[in-house]
């Protein structure tokens, strides 16, 4: 073994060691084994099974299911916006500009509208917002207000 160290020369070596740069010498600090390096890739392994986890809620939150919704046209309180009123539930039209050409496209008229409901924030403040794929109007007898849920 060679000369004593110094107690300069013991802090060098102790941080090279941390840092695993001194040859021939073990980069495990003293304290620190095997075991409390395979504690630590668990941990590691814990936390990005969490995150993947959050991550898959949060997208499958976000997964529409396509409805199929009749009921009445009526205009929103706020200017400009449309609603079908169906089963004490109000749709709030996100693309009434799509449809407003049509001749039938007026407050009163029963229509079967298909489409999926999204989360967004709007100006208006009545109605779950729904984004409609397809509307025409539709035959009513008494109160056939419905909504039909089918998935993609």
């Amino acid at each position: 073994m060679g000369r004593p160290e110094r107690k300069g020369e013991a802090r060098f070596v102790e941080s090279a060691r941390s840092l695993g740069r001194v040859p021939g010498v073990s980069n495990v600090r003293p304290g620190y084994s095997q075991i409390g390096k395979e504690k630590v890739m668990i941990r590691k392994l814990v936390g990005v099974v969490i995150a993947l986890a959050l991550f898959m809620i949060v997208a499958s939150a976000g997964i529409a299911k396509e409805i199929t919704v009749r009921g009445k046209l009526q205009r929103t309180v706020e200017a400009g916006g449309w609603v079908i009123v169906a089963e004490k539930q109000k749709y709030l039209i996100l693309n009434p500009q799509k449809f407003q050409k049509e001749k039938w496209f007026k407050e009163g008229t029963d229509v079967e509208a298909t489409g999926k409901t999204r989360n967004v924030m709007t100006i208006y403040m009545e109605g779950t917002p729904f984004e409609v794929r397809s509307m025409r109007p539709f035959e009513q007898s008494g109160s056939d207000a419905s909504v039909t849920v089918t998935s993609l």
